[in-house]
Formats: C-alpha cells, structure tokens, sequence
C-alpha cells in the first residue's frame, strides 16, 4: 500500500498477476507493506460497515479503525518492488470491449478449459473488429465464443482463465481495455474511462 501526493495506492502481487487501485490524494508520501492476511481481516470488518476507514501507522504496525472496530496488523521489513517498470505502456494488440460482455465469453469459454489448467486463447482480429476466446476438451469439444470490439492490431495471448476472470469482477467500469504485446510479455487490463484501476497477469506458454 503506498499513500503518495498523487493518490492513496494500493497494489498487490501473486508473481503471475498484478493489481493497482488507487484512491484519494493524500498529503505526504507514506510507503507501508502489509500481509495479505491482514487485509483479509480488515475486509471482513468493512464488509458489515458503511462508515470510513482511518488508517494510522508507524515503522512497525498499521492499525485500521472502522466505526468501533479495530485492526492492528504488523509491517512487513522490506521494500516493495518497483512493480510500475512491470506495468507495459505500449501495446501491439489493444482492444475495447463491454466488460459484461467479456466475462460472459470467458465464463462459458472456461467451462472448456478445464483440462487445460484453466488456459483459454484471446485472439483478436482488427479487420473484423472482433474478438474470440477459444478453449478445447477432448470429451466436450471444441468451444469458440466472439464478440464485436474496437480493436487497433491483430494477434493471440493465451491466458488463465480465472486470473482474466478474477481480474474483470474487480473492475466497476462498463468498458474495459485489453492490450498485449509478444505471446510471453505481460497483458494489461484496465478501464479506459479511468485510470484508477490497473491489472496485468503473465500469460501461458500456448
């Protein structure tokens, strides 16, 4: 989590995919690293409130007060990585799309890709201005579902199906940005009427 003039930053890492959200602006810079486990708990205690979270910390520990309730969770010693050099700015293959409309596709697709540990192929054609996401089962077949986009460049990523998916349920926006580059860089998904939200996952050797 980091707090700097700009805004109030969160981001996350499981080493395959990476997610930035960010929030208010803040006064000064504060830089704190925090166990997941610990948001866990604070999640749990803002799910069943609706009034607004304070945040105050040390060199030590970090403790979250929400309503009557309070967290205290233990930093991390560290730094964290300086995940925006991971972060693609340039994209040989971007597309647009509904956002409800790709998690529908990827939803049924998936269902195929069981056999495959989850991976599903994105192809997206400029030409036809359209996309498809392809999986196979050998006991179900083959399955192949498409969708009108606005797309600038033509090619192929092959993704986990429940990283793309897990990435699109986070976003709150009606359209949603896909853009990639070679088959092994990582692929960027974001709301392109905002930019408080950012989300890239590695791709799968296809």
């Amino acid at each position: 989590m980091y707090g700097q003039l700009r805004g109030f930053v969160f981001a996350a890492t499981d080493s395959y995919r990476l997610a930035e959200k960010r929030l208010n602006k803040t006064k000064q810079e504060v830089n704190l690293l925090i166990p997941a486990s610990a948001f866990q708990d604070v999640l749990r205690v803002i799910s069943d409130q609706t009034e607004d979270v304070t945040v105050v910390c040390d060199d030590q520990q970090a403790l979250f007060r929400v309503g009557d309730v309070e967290v205290v969770a233990r930093l991390i010693d560290g730094t964290y990585p300086d995940y925006r050099k991971l972060i693609p700015t340039t994209f040989a293959v971007g597309t647009t799309m509904l956002r409800t409309e790709l998690i529908n596709i990827v939803k049924v697709t998936s269902l195929f890709a069981r056999e495959s540990a989850g991976s599903v192929v994105i192809s997206v054609d400029e030409a036809s201005q359209s996309i498809w996401v392809r999986a196979v089962a050998s006991q179900l077949g083959e399955n192949n579902a498409t969708a009108s986009v606005k797309a600038e460049g033509t090619g192929s990523i092959t993704l986990n199906s429940r990283y793309l998916l897990e990435s699109l349920q986070a976003m709150e926006g009606k359209e949603v940005y896909l853009g990639f580059n070679g088959k092994v860089e990582a692929v960027l998904l974001s709301d392109p009427n905002t930019d408080d939200y950012t989300h890239i996952i590695m791709p799968l050797k296809s």
